[in-house]
């Protein structure tokens, strides 16, 4: 499984959340420059590339329900938290494992393996997260592989 993070920077994290995406489906597409060099990193093998970028925006209050998702979607599955942090929590389909991983802000998680295909995530809606504080508005920027 691997679950590794990486960040962006405050000006890259502006040109992101001050657009407004209910109305520019152009602003999604150039959301992708933000992973465009994706070659380098060892999480992922040589000539991986993912062609579906899911934005979301999450107000204080919000959350998702516990989900996996969908196996063709690709093996990765990375999202970048921009805004407030918030604490996701996994939970094993067939068994009882759990864990709770908290997504800084400006952080880049990556899922794969078990994390990917064995446990389901979620986040629960509530203000604040145990141990963080307060949560303010999040974006969630979901890059998924969608497998023909």
């Amino acid at each position: 499984t691997v679950i590794s993070y990486k960040t962006v920077d405050r000006k890259d994290e502006g040109s992101i959340t001050n657009r407004d995406y209910n109305i520019s489906s152009k602003a999604k597409l150039d959301t992708y420059h933000h992973l465009d060099n994706i070659e380098g990193m060892k999480e992922f093998p040589d000539g991986y590339w993912f062609d579906q970028c899911i934005i979301n925006r999450y107000e204080p209050g919000q959350g998702i329900g516990a989900h996996r998702d969908r196996p063709d979607y690709g093996e990765f599955v990375a999202c970048f938290t921009l805004g407030s942090g918030a604490e996701i929590e996994f939970s094993e389909c067939h068994g009882p494992g759990s864990y709770k991983l908290y997504t800084e802000p400006r952080s880049l998680y990556i899922m794969s393996g078990a994390s990917r295909h064995e446990y389901t995530h979620m986040i629960r809606g509530r203000k604040s997260d145990p141990g963080y504080g307060k949560r303010g508005r999040r974006w969630s920027l979901t890059f998924r592989s969608v497998e023909t």
